[in-house]
């Protein structure tokens, strides 16, 4: 079974990043290789290897992309819930180093698309529709993990290794 994960979150990465090069205009064939360079990288194949909810929290991360790309051209809240469920999945994978690099990156994306969008005559009107969906699709997200945020943040405090400063 956990083989079986494995392969299905390398196969799902994959194709997600296959997606998001289509999104982003590429052709086939340069879609495909940037499908096949995120889902055989370093991390993914090594983690496949020995730690499936890495790779389970990290194969989102192209969906999260393709969400951000929807969300600033269509500026609906279909995209938001997209969005908002890839910010829950990574969580519920079971690995939160992995949920936290990837909300860097999405997040990241989407502030950069924020800075674009304003620099456009048109996009400064919809700055704010847009910005509101983006802290609803994390607000939203966060809410559908809580169900496993908390006790893991629970846990946390009770283990040898929780955070906090050195002494």
């Amino acid at each position: 079974a956990i083989e079986c994960a494995a392969v299905l979150h390398l196969a799902l990465a994959g194709g997600l990043m296959y997606a998001y090069g289509r999104v982003i205009g590429l052709s086939r064939p340069a879609a495909l290789v940037m499908a096949m360079t995120f889902m055989l990288s370093g991390f993914l194949v090594s983690q496949a290897m020995w730690f499936t909810p890495a790779i389970g929290a990290a194969a989102w991360l192209p969906l999260g992309f393709i969400a951000v790309e929807k969300l600033f051209a269509t500026r609906t809240a279909p995209w938001m819930a997209v969005l908002a469920c890839v910010v829950a999945l990574p969580v519920l994978a079971g690995w939160l180093q992995s949920w936290l690099y990837a909300m860097y990156a999405i997040w990241g994306f989407f502030g950069l698309r924020l800075v674009l969008l304003a620099r456009t005559p048109d996009g400064r009107s919809a700055i704010f529709r847009v910005v509101l969906l983006g802290v609803g699709a994390g607000l939203l997200g966060v809410g559908l993990a809580a169900v496993q945020l908390l006790p893991t943040l629970e846990l946390q405090q009770l283990t040898p290794r929780r955070p906090g400063g050195l002494s």
